[in-house]
């Protein structure tokens, strides 16, 4: 993965799927969202050459090439994860991420590394109505954009940056 600064101290990596970060200081950042479990050792070893260690996750929505290691990065690297109470529902437990995932039998999950991963319990949630969150050293907006899943938001960082994850807007 390379990365790109995108504004200030906002960054993306790119690979197939990009993945932002807020660079908190030298050393610390913070991941808006993670890719999939298939990234997963990429975006460390990018992170790794950065000097960059993830010390807090703001998720954007529970959808699995997004989520895909926001359960790793907490447990192996402390990450702070903070998610919506809707998204964060979803990843509570295996039953939440089937009614999400309703296509799928829950047999079907071992063919998905991140569904395996429930359950995944955030640190801090996001309650409806909050349009601010305080995380990792950063202050950032929170914009509701259901639709695409029950709880998705979009995240603007201290350098006005908006992340939309999946979302289309006009």
């Amino acid at each position: 993965m390379e990365l790109e600064r995108v504004k200030g101290n906002t960054w993306v990596l790119k690979s197939w799927e990009l993945i932002p970060l807020y660079q908190v200081d030298d050393t610390r950042c913070i991941l808006l969202d993670t890719g999939t479990v298939d990234q997963r050792a990429e975006l460390e070893a990018a992170l790794d050459q950065a000097g960059l260690t993830p010390v807090a996750i703001l998720g954007s929505h529970a959808h699995i090439d997004h989520m895909g290691s926001y359960g790793y990065f907490q447990k192996t690297r402390g990450a702070v994860l903070a998610l919506t109470l809707g998204e964060a529902g979803q990843l509570f437990s295996p039953l939440g991420l089937q009614l999400q995932y309703y296509n799928l039998s829950l047999g079907a999950f071992g063919q998905y590394p991140e569904l395996g991963t429930a359950p995944c319990l955030p640190d801090r949630i996001l309650l409806p109505g909050e349009r601010e969150i305080e995380i990792g050293g950063a202050q950032f907006e929170i914009l509701p954009t259901p639709g695409h899943t029950i709880d998705h938001i979009s995240v603007r960082t201290p350098d006005d940056v908006l992340y939309l994850a999946d979302a289309m807007m006009t």
